[in-house]
């Protein structure tokens, strides 16, 4: 099982490459990629994202994010309802492992804000052992994964 987990994060790398592939075949500017390292230093050198510029959006569903979050993390509904506001910030969105939140980040370009997408989404935070939050901002290890075969850390619990 841990072959097929690990061969399901790398497919899941080679479909976003070939993503961008077809947005620059297709005219549009690929949409630029951070890593976790990276925006876990944006949080490491600013006490507050949003006053350095940034803001965190989880595009996954309700479910999902009724179970944890990237702490400091805005739901789209959220952020959505406060576009104009997050509009001269840059948006860093994630979900599960890089697919939507590719999708939204590109939406995100095409209506003028600067997007990131954040490539391996909750996936990839839970792996390097980082921190989740519920939506009420307490800790936790839970993480909702849609069902899919993707390997994390033994002492987050899968929902």
């Amino acid at each position: 099982m841990k072959t097929v987990k690990r061969c399901l994060t790398r497919m899941s790398r080679v479909f976003f490459a070939g993503l961008k592939r077809f947005d620059r075949w297709c005219g549009r500017s690929p949409i630029e990629s951070m890593s976790i390292e990276q925006l876990r230093q944006l949080q490491a050198d600013s006490s507050e994202l949003e006053s350095a510029g940034f803001v965190i959006v989880d595009v996954r569903s309700r479910a999902e994010q009724n179970v944890s979050m990237i702490p400091g993390a805005f739901t789209r509904g959220a952020f959505e309802q406060e576009i104009d506001k997050h509009r001269q910030q840059t948006a860093v969105a994630y979900c599960t492992a890089g697919g939507r939140s590719y999708l939204y980040a590109r939406k995100l370009a095409q209506s003028g804000i600067r997007a990131f997408n954040l490539s391996d989404g909750i996936v990839g935070w839970c792996q390097a052992g980082l921190p989740l939050c519920t939506s009420d901002g307490a800790s936790t290890r839970r993480v909702h994964l849609n069902d899919a075969p993707f390997e994390i850390p033994h002492d987050y619990q899968v929902v």
